[in-house]
């Protein structure tokens, strides 16, 4: 049975996972029309991804302190312990690492269905739905599955995506059985949608990507076995750092909430349950056919037999006999203590794979997460990467979207600059070199070749805990897995960095175009002499808003210098961003108690103690300037005072 086709629709997100659940919420808070269809009748209660970063932290934050409140609810990954041969090697420190420019310094353990949990519930109460049932922003349509992503054959403004939905459900049907309705013993309601665009957020076997027919997604398999287990443990080890142990196989320990611990790690091959692995042939449309892992109840717990990356191929052909004595038997060589595992919520075994999409568009086609990029879990960033992905798209999105409500182009004929390019400019070199990292990572840790295991010893043993004792190295290393380093300087024009800027710190300039935006906090201005009783807040709270931030830095300056530039700048971004609002803040520099420097300066609503944020952003020695900050706390723009003309002439093309 098809329904009529709906009326056109902004924007359809398929798929409800973390990225998906986060493009939502991008979408939602710019009140941007669209729907949200996920094929699982029911969101899942496993952990899944167990790793929030830092960065992903700051940038949920965005959506009302979601991040606090996920980290009051986690357990904060305060240290890492190393073992060697049952040996204790190294214990690393992840609390004193030299990130002062954030309010989320440290990972955070918490699993991917409570993170699932607290977004699909901020979701519910942004609903902007306009009661045609065609569009609610806050609600997740389940047991929807999208059969086929079309482009408009007419003028190509839209795509048509069929969608398939339960029907009617007979005895003895499985409810996650989405394959049709030969076997399953139902019929389906389709539905046509048209919509200006299709995000495929729907996993490593999109069928949206497989739509597109345009876009490839090269990589490989792991040959080995990756196997997991969510348990209770009895050990007198801390409830909140990870143990990592190597022994004759690869083991992790991470501490989850309600006295779990989850292990995960790999198995030799002849220890391996299955030999279906795909290798390198990776065919998506076998692997859609393939549904979801083969799921068996065991000790007490669910076993579940398949692809944890969701990537296909690698199933079994053989019933798993997965137990809690395997993970038993690795803790023990592994650990340099009695550890008793009992209890099991949850086992798996499954493969792993590396593999990046040859584009995350095709025309009005796009892809985020694992639909774009599927890698190793070393390093916990493949649900990060897709979360960031959604934040940079999401915004993109609804200004595009804007300006085709608007049909706007510029004065002189040209076309603004194309956001939607820019994504996969951004984001996949994000992709790839994370692809390659945790390759090499992986690979490093898992390898059993006897020259490679005595080095892996050697390394682990004594070079690690000679690199990782001192503080600023430990920072270092831990900038790439924190994803705090994550910048986007060479993405084209759509950022920049003043001319002026560049030269005066010879081309060193500490924050550039396309960098994540520093954190710090500021105090807001009362007008009291006293700064004591202004409120403190964090500069990217203030910055919170779905809009882009015009942050103008006028040091401690005295009437009829820094403040008139400001002043100008403040109103001359009004006039060249028509079409997007600019939120304009004046930030003032606290010298000691005194209030004076604010006195001289009647715009600085919020003031920096010491200078500390002028400082990072590199407005020093009374150096003053301004920064652009868009929606997803990247910088846009950066300058000193004197980079203003050339700023307004980029703003004006930027904004269109």
């Amino acid at each position: 049975m098809t329904r009529p086709t709906t009326p056109p629709l902004p924007v359809l997100v398929v798929g409800a996972g973390p990225t998906g659940l986060a493009l939502a919420l991008e979408l939602s808070r710019q009140g941007i029309r669209f729907r949200i269809v996920d094929r699982n009748a029911t969101r899942s209660g496993l952990s899944k991804a167990l790793i929030t970063q830092s960065r992903t932290l700051e940038l949920l934050n965005r959506h009302r302190g979601m991040a606090r409140g996920l980290v009051r609810g986690g357990v904060p990954g305060v240290g890492i312990h190393v073992y060697a041969r049952g040996r204790k090697t190294t214990e690393v420190d992840l609390t004193d690492l030299e990130y002062l420019d954030t309010e989320f310094p440290s990972p955070l353990w918490t699993s991917q269905a409570d993170l699932e949990r607290e977004m699909a519930s901020m979701l519910g109460e942004r609903d902007h739905g306009d009661g045609d049932g065609t569009a609610g922003g806050g609600v997740v349509e389940r047991g929807v599955r999208v059969a086929e992503v079309a482009m408009d054959t007419g003028d190509g403004g839209f795509v048509e995506a069929t969608l398939r939905k339960k029907k009617v459900l007979l005895d003895g049907a499985d409810a996650d059985d989405l394959s049709g309705d030969g076997g399953g013993g139902r019929a389906e309601e389709e539905e046509r949608v048209r919509a200006r665009y299709v995000v495929g957020c729907d996993g490593a076997r999109s069928t949206v990507r497989a739509s597109s027919g345009n876009i490839t997604f090269d990589g490989s398999s792991y040959e080995q076995e990756f196997i997991l287990c969510d348990t209770h443990v009895r050990w007198e080890k801390p409830p909140n750092k990870m143990h990592i142990m190597w022994g004759r196989n690869f083991m992790a320990a991470i501490p989850m909430r309600n006295g779990l611990v989850r292990l995960t790690g790999t198995r030799r091959r002849e220890e391996q349950l299955s030999s279906g692995a795909d290798g390198d042939g990776y065919d998506a449309a076998a692997a859609a056919a393939a549904g979801d892992a083969t799921k068996h109840e065991r000790a007490g717990g669910q076993i579940d037999h398949g692809d944890l990356n969701e990537s296909g191929g690698g199933h079994s052909n053989k019933t798993p006999s997965l137990t809690l004595e395997t993970f038993q038997q690795a803790v023990d060589e592994g650990l340099d203590e009695t550890a008793e595992l009992f209890d099991p919520v949850y086992m798996s075994a499954f493969r792993l794979h590396h593999r990046v999409a040859s584009s995350y568009r095709d025309g009005r086609i796009l892809l985020a997460g694992d639909a774009a990029h599927i890698h190793s879990p070393a390093g916990g960033q493949g649900m990060n990467t897709g979360i960031q992905d959604a934040v940079n798209l999401g915004w993109k999105l609804g200004s595009v979207i804007r300006r085709e409500d608007l049909a706007v182009k510029h004065a002189s004929g040209t076309s603004p600059p194309d956001l939607l390019d820019s994504y996969g400019r951004e984001r996949r070199p994000v992709g790839l070199q994370i692809l390659k990292t945790t390759d090499r990572m992986f690979s490093f840790m898992v390898s059993t070749g006897w020259f490679l295991t005595i080095i892996r010893n050697f390394f682990f043993t004594y070079l690690i805990p000679l690199i990782l004792s001192n503080r600023a190295r430990r920072t270092r290393a831990f900038t790439f897995i924190s994803q705090m380093r994550v910048r986007y300087r060479n993405s084209s024009n759509i950022v920049g960095t003043g001319t002026n800027l560049m030269a005066v710190t010879r081309g060193m300039a500490p924050k550039r175009g396309g960098d994540r935006c520093c954190n710090g906090k500021v105090i807001i201005s009362t007008g009291d002499r006293d700064a004591t009783h202004g409120e403190t807040l964090w500069l990217m709270d203030v910055c919170r808003d779905p809009c882009h931030h015009l942050v103008l830095f006028t040091g401690a300056t005295k009437p009829g210098e820094g403040p008139a530039w400001a002043a100008a700048l403040a109103e001359n971004i009004k006039d060249v961003s028509k079409l997007e609002e600019v939120d304009v803040h004046w930030v003032g520099i606290q010298q000691g108690e005194s209030q004076e420097a604010r006195q001289d300066q009647p715009g600085a609503t919020l003031l920096d103690s010491g200078g500390f944020l002028h400082d990072l952003y590199g407005f020093t020695d009374n150096r003053l300037g301004y920064v652009l900050v868009r929606p997803d706390q990247h910088i846009a723009h950066i300058g000193t005072w004197e980079d203003t003309g050339e700023f307004l002439d980029w703003a004006g093309w930027y904004f269109g």
